[in-house]
């Protein structure tokens, strides 16, 4: 992250209390799949979960992010629907962002692509492009956005507006381990085993930014000495 961002998780029960967010979790990411037991076919549905909740303080010159499609964590496959339309079942998370104060231009309203979240894996998101559409919002309102939309925040280029945002994430409920790895391993076990071992079990980034605690690396916390202070840094940077 830049410098002057500023990361907190201390939003959790706000983000988790706003109407519809359930009703839309299941429209949109909820999954029934069919399975056979010998001759007979059961049907079993996985609900979404809750991917990431924080709050987001843009500060006054802090520089804006590169246009980019949150469903990059997991390696997401686009294939071009620009002719036929959305389908369900084609995205596999979302975002709901909730403003703090009046988002402006300005201050550094999130850019969004519309018709992005259609495209394939042959283009990027031109940020000159005279499509792109900013979420401006009073306090109050809210932004929805498909995990597969190119968006980023913008420069703020305010002279004393601090742009908060809470912002909550959610995924597909299929997109984690078969077991709860954390909970079966958890840090105190695993402290002394070996970097490459930690690894297998969750306490690593998957690139490019995957499985993170505090926007950084989860291996951070198996260090008794470990810095409770986050890190002004993007692990998203190449």
């Amino acid at each position: 992250m830049h410098p002057l961002y500023q990361v907190s998780f201390h939003h959790h029960a706000l983000l988790l209390s706003l109407n519809g967010k359930q009703a839309l979790g299941e429209y949109f990411l909820a999954e029934t799949y069919p399975t056979w037991y010998d001759q007979k076919c059961h049907y079993y549905t996985s609900h979404p979960i809750l991917s990431a909740a924080l709050g987001i303080d843009v500060r006054p010159n802090a520089a804006g992010q590169r246009l980019h499609r949150d469903d990059k964590m997991y390696h997401t496959w686009h294939s071009d629907a620009t002719a036929t339309g959305w389908t369900k079942g084609r995205d596999n998370g979302f975002g709901v962002f909730v403003p703090g104060i009046k988002t402006t231009i300005e201050n550094g309203a999130t850019r969004l692509v519309p018709g992005s979240h259609l495209w394939g894996d042959d283009r990027g998101a031109d940020p000159n492009s005279d499509d792109i559409v900013y979420a401006e919002m009073d306090v109050g309102e809210a932004a929805f956005m498909l995990a597969s939309t190119f968006h980023g925040g913008s420069t703020n280029n305010s002279k004393d507006e601090n742009r908060l945002i809470y912002a909550l994430f959610m995924c597909k409920g299929t997109l984690r381990t078969e077991f709860a790895m954390f909970l079966e391993y958890p840090a105190e076990v695993v402290k002394g085993w070996s970097k490459e071992l930690q690894a297998r079990l969750g306490w690593k980034i998957s690139s490019p930014n995957c499985g993170m605690v505090d926007m950084r690396d989860p291996s951070f916390l198996l260090d008794d000495n470990f810095d409770p202070e986050a890190p002004n840094v993007d692990v998203d940077l190449d």
